[in-house]
């Protein structure tokens, strides 16, 4: 169902006595949005039931007055019973100071601006940190924590610690009245969104060679099938020296697709055997990629002449010889050995 307000008619009947009642059914759509910009408040001096019957209007107000927002910009994604592990933690303080009271409920919402997006959840926090005295006194209740941050620079050893509030499958079924109100259960947590090549909750595991590689941002990095490294590429779909061109949309030799390409460990060759006299002209044309610092792309042997196309410290190299002396030309502006996609044409005028 989408979000909004629906109303239905329900019948019950036991075979000889029936009613029927109209009852009215919100519906909140707990989106990724949402979710990323919302806060957990836990609260001491009242059960998910009261709540929800004395003070979920006085805290709508508080927000209200706080945001400058409508009351159905407020959106409640969840109320439950406080974490159990939180309460534990909080159990061994109030040991040592006897003033330190325990929550009772965890309020999981967050804010919407006129826009409909929300407003993020530091601004939240912040302002709720600021005004925590004036929201005690406005909705009754005890604050007990604004739920913050856990991420620290030494959490993840590499990559980025990202703030969570993660859903579970189990809901919570809150009765009072003739109302009830459902979510589900979350908690606080954090995530390691991990670089390429690291893995582990902490991204302190190297999974291949690529967790040495220095490809650009824009490129994603691909462990050699043979062992030598990784190379670089741009993300499906895309293609060009920054991988801002779509494949679709533009054309060799910027964007190349290969189709049905050959592979050469080393040992291997393709040959072709050629019948017609290539004497008026010849050309060739070759799309590779290596990680090879050496290796023949290209070798055509006669009786006295011959040439042949290589690669030689990673720089594409080309000798001939057509019965008058040796030939020889050397691309040095260009190493070819980066794993990326080279388009090379030679030929006779």
């Amino acid at each position: 169902l989408e979000e909004g307000l629906y109303d239905l008619y329900i019948s019950v009947t036991d075979g000889k006595f029936s009613t029927s009642t109209q009852v009215h059914v919100k519906i909140t759509v707990v989106s990724d949005d949402l979710v990323k910009n919302a806060i957990i408040i836990q609260l001491a001096g009242a059960t998910p039931r009261e709540f929800l019957k004395t003070y979920k209007s006085r805290f709508i107000f508080a927000m209200e007055f706080f945001f400058s927002v409508k009351p159905n910009d407020i959106v409640i994604a969840g109320l439950q019973k406080a974490n159990q592990r939180f309460r534990r933690n909080l159990k061994k303080l109030a040991l040592e100071k006897s003033n330190t009271k325990l929550p009772d409920i965890e309020l999981l919402f967050a804010v919407k601006r006129s826009d409909s997006s929300y407003l993020p959840r530091k601004v939240v926090r912040e302002k709720l940190e600021m005004e925590i005295d004036k929201l005690q006194k406005v909705i009754g209740l005890k604050v007990i924590t604004i739920v913050t941050d856990s991420c620290t620079s030494d959490t993840c050893e590499n990559g980025e610690c990202e703030e969570k509030i993660m859903l579970d499958d189990e809901q919570e079924v809150i009765l009072f009245g003739n109302t009830s109100f459902v979510s589900h259960h979350y908690h606080h947590d954090f995530q390691c969104k991990c670089p390429q090549c690291f893995s582990g909750a902490r991204c302190d595991i190297k999974v291949t060679k690529c967790a040495e590689c220095k490809c650009a941002s824009f490129q994603i990095c691909i462990t050699d099938t043979f062992g030598h490294g990784y190379y670089c590429q741009c993300p499906e779909g895309t293609a060009g020296p920054k991988c801002d061109l779509r494949l679709f949309e533009c054309l060799p030799p910027l964007c190349y697709t290969p189709v049905s390409q050959l592979t050469f460990k080393g040992k291997s060759y393709a040959q072709y055997s050629l019948y017609d006299s290539m004497e008026k002209h010849f050309s060739f044309s070759v799309w590779f990629r290596t990680l090879f610092q050496s290796g023949t792309i290209f070798y055509t042997p006669g009786q006295i002449d011959y040439s042949i196309l290589k690669i030689k410290d990673g720089s594409v190299e080309f000798m001939w010889e057509l019965g008058s002396g040796e030939g020889k030309v050397v691309i040095t502006t260009l190493k070819v050995n980066d794993g990326n996609w080279h388009h090379l044409i030679f030929g006779t005028l």
